[in-house]
């Protein structure tokens, strides 16, 4: 169950990746496990979840691209 959920998650982050680029592929697969590891029942709770997968993404973004220098993969859809 769980398991699997988590290496088809996984799966569809690598996959995306070079289609969308490192930031939304990263917002998505937070926001996707943490949907399946806990379901938001109240508008508080996906607005935290949202926000929290949108911050990871940032904050990842920021500290490879800009602090580490490490070039992440822009996607082959959006450029971005």
């Amino acid at each position: 169950g769980l398991v699997a959920a988590a290496f088809l998650i996984v799966a569809g982050y690598i996959v995306l990746i070079p289609l969308v680029g490192f930031r939304i592929a990263t917002a998505l697969f937070v926001a996707v496990f943490q949907f399946v590891l806990e379901r938001p029942t109240t508008s508080q709770q996906w607005v935290m979840q949202v926000a929290i997968a949108i911050g990871t993404a940032a904050v990842t973004y920021v500290v490879f691209q800009h602090y580490l220098l490490v070039l992440l993969p822009r996607g082959a859809w959006t450029g971005w």
